[in-house]
């Protein structure tokens, strides 16, 4: 995560300046036609949810911080780093004034329709109804919509690259080229599972090391 600068306010707008990071956002590099394999996803996965693991947990009395809105076009992978940009829509989790916050209807993460970065649009590779259940879970400003999140863009590095036609009335584990063991973890992590969603990232992400280790 890119370090924090300076926070400031200036004219009843505030500013959040941070380090600057070379390189490209996942969505910019799957429009330029790159292939992930399943352990280049598991690379990104596991050093997500370490980023979110850090933000989840409140440290020296800070309220814990929910992104609420992971997305390829937020998060930068570059020389095998990565990096969670944007915290436009983040809130404090627990913050009394922070829940009271609604989320400003130009973003994008509220709107329907294609996702849009500096490289061009792209349709989401994920059943239709994946966005509105995003705005949905972050409502409740809980760990468990920035895992669903993270399971958003680990599917979206697989299969955005398969032509819409290909794509339609297909669901994303009949399309990504994965181990049946890193499906079932993908589909635990965004809620889909029989069995109850991880409470935290920190136990997802010792969940996916073990995974790695079988």
């Amino acid at each position: 995560m890119p370090r924090c600068i300076e926070a400031f306010e200036r004219d009843g707008c505030f500013y959040l300046v941070q380090t600057y990071v070379t390189g490209e956002p996942l969505s910019a590099q799957v429009m330029a036609g790159v292939r992930f394999t399943e352990e280049q996803v598991v690379a990104v996965l596991d050093q997500l949810l370490g980023i979110l693991q850090a933000i989840h947990e409140s440290a020296r009395g800070a309220w814990p911080v929910i992104h609420r809105d992971l997305r390829l076009s937020n998060v930068f992978w570059s020389n095998g780093q990565v990096f969670l940009i944007d915290f436009g829509l983040a809130r404090r989790m627990g913050c009394p004034a922070d829940q009271a916050l609604t989320d400003p209807v130009s973003v994008r993460a509220d709107a329907d329709g294609p996702e849009c970065n500096a490289s061009g649009c792209q349709q989401s590779s994920i059943e239709e109804s994946a966005d509105r259940r995003y705005r949905i879970r972050r409502r409740a400003i809980s760990p468990q919509s920035d895992l669903f999140g993270a399971g958003v863009v680990a599917v979206d590095m697989m299969v955005n690259h398969v032509p819409p036609e290909i794509r339609d009335g297909q669901k994303w584990d009949q399309l990504v080229p994965l181990s049946p063991g890193m499906i079932a973890f993908l589909r635990r992590l965004m809620g889909e599972a029989a069995v109850e969603a991880w409470p935290s990232a920190a136990e997802a992400r010792a969940a996916l090391h073990r995974l790695i280790r079988t």
